[in-house]
């Protein structure tokens, strides 16, 4: 028996992340939202989405925004994943996400 549900975004912040729970939540069918490390290293960068990330709606706190498909070195699943990168006063944020119905801001602000 599991405990996490179909259809559920599960939320957490940099400790809880592993790719082992990625999998788990993906293969129950729910979604996440985790904000990660800053120094989990990147694999291949698969699609880059600068559309969504320009425009005015952005404050201008906010620098150094990506949203782009991601896999992960040391991911043994091989799992891709979105990675939404940005910087706010000086404080660099990285969220990995499989919510990709999701804007950015919206995923961002989650």
């Amino acid at each position: 028996m599991s405990i996490l549900e179909r259809g559920i975004t599960y939320i957490a912040d940099r400790g809880y992340f592993s790719f082992d729970l990625a999998a788990k939540i993906e293969e129950a069918r729910a979604f996440f939202i985790f904000r990660i490390k800053n120094n989990l290293k990147l694999g291949r960068i698969l699609e880059l989405n600068p559309s969504c990330v320009q425009g005015s709606q952005w404050p201008p706190c906010f620098t150094q925004l990506s949203d782009q498909g991601i896999r992960f070195e040391i991911d043994e699943n091989e799992n891709t994943f979105r990675l939404i990168c940005f910087v706010v006063l000086q404080s660099q944020f990285r969220i990995c996400t499989n919510r990709l119905d999701l804007t950015t801001l919206q995923v961002i602000i989650s």
